[in-house]
């Protein structure tokens, strides 16, 4: 329910919108990948686009990259995350799930997902980061080399998908990707 109000107003601009959710919870990252393959297929029939813009909170921004990954990034527009753990976060230490251990600071995962990328690759990234961060730190230093990177003080974790002017920065991205 935390895209609600960016759903609603991405579709008030004339934007189509598909969200997903990242199952199983605890899987591997990469199996990510093969969920939100079919949403861009499916936004691309519905469309009529070649290409989409993709949204991700937290754990999603790895998840597209899984997804560029694994299917290349000729059909995205753009990429668009917010508090995603770039080069992991500190609060992961010590976890048992897969995707948890993935997102631990500086894994190996993280380590190969970002050697396998081309700054072509990152220039497609508009990353939302806040210091403030509570789940995903130190947050400074989750900008992806050659991505375009938007601070937002005073902001928690979750704030990051519902604060009003994070989502005009929201829709100000995907308006610029989009035309």
């Amino acid at each position: 329910r935390m895209w609600d109000d960016a759903a609603r107003a991405l579709r008030q601009r004339g934007h189509t919108v598909l969200a997903v959710n990242l199952e199983p919870v605890f899987a591997s990252i990469d199996r990510y990948a093969e969920v939100i393959e079919p949403a861009v297929q499916q936004l691309r029939a519905a469309t009529g686009r070649d290409k989409v813009v993709l949204v991700g909170n937290s754990m999603g921004g790895l998840a597209i990259r899984a997804w560029m990954r694994a299917h290349g990034t000729q059909h995205a527009a753009g990429a668009i995350t917010l508090g995603t753990p770039h080069v992991g976060t500190q609060i992961a230490k010590g976890q048992h799930t897969p995707n948890g251990r993935q997102m631990e600071w500086h894994s190996e995962w993280l380590a190969a997902l970002a050697q396998s990328e081309t700054d072509a690759i990152r220039t497609l990234f508009q990353i939302a980061i806040t210091p403030q961060d509570n789940i995903v730190y130190p947050q400074r230093a989750q900008v992806l080399p050659g991505a375009t990177a938007t601070v937002f003080e005073g902001l928690g974790h979750l704030q990051l998908c519902l604060d009003p002017a994070v989502l005009q920065w929201l829709l100000v991205r995907v308006a610029e990707l989009d035309a």
